[in-house]
């Protein structure tokens, strides 16, 4: 941690920032003892699929339409290819937004050479990615959701 501190600080760096997991209790503990906080609690969701009401699902997409005029949905699946990139970059535009509790960040600003360079190392790690872009009645993405495994 030293290291780390260091290097920070040789940066201009005041603050540093990591993930504990309550499955690993002593990661908290470490945390403490370094004199660090919790600034923002994470969850992540599991859904079991053989569980969904589909019906209901049906019923949202039925819907849909009626409840949101000129809006529609668009998926990517993994990459993003080129000439969704733009979009992407605006998602994460959009994601930040997103409350950060006792967070002290700023915000992180991508560009699609960011998107690229993000898509290059998912394909790498062999990760998988879907995304739902939201797109108002002009076409413009308002908005989304990434799920990724």
């Amino acid at each position: 941690m030293g290291l780390i501190s260091s290097e920070a600080e040789s940066e201009g760096r005041t603050v540093l920032v990591w993930s504990t997991f309550d499955a690993v209790p002593a990661g908290e503990a470490l945390a403490r003892r370094l004199g660090g906080r919790v600034a923002r609690v994470n969850r992540t969701s599991e859904l079991q699929v053989a569980d969904v009401e589909w019906a209901m699902v049906a019923s949202w997409v039925r819907d849909g339409p009626r409840r949101a005029p000129g809006y529609r949905l668009e998926m990517a699946d993994g990459p993003f290819p080129a000439e969704l990139r733009a979009d992407a970059a605006t998602l994460h535009h959009i994601m930040q937004t997103a409350p950060r509790e006792d967070l002290d960040v700023g915000d992180v600003t991508l560009d699609v050479s960011h998107i690229v360079e993000l898509d290059r190392a998912l394909v790498e790690a062999g990760r998988q990615r879907w995304t739902v872009l939201v797109r108002d009645p002009t076409g413009a993405c308002v908005g989304g959701s990434v799920a990724s495994a």
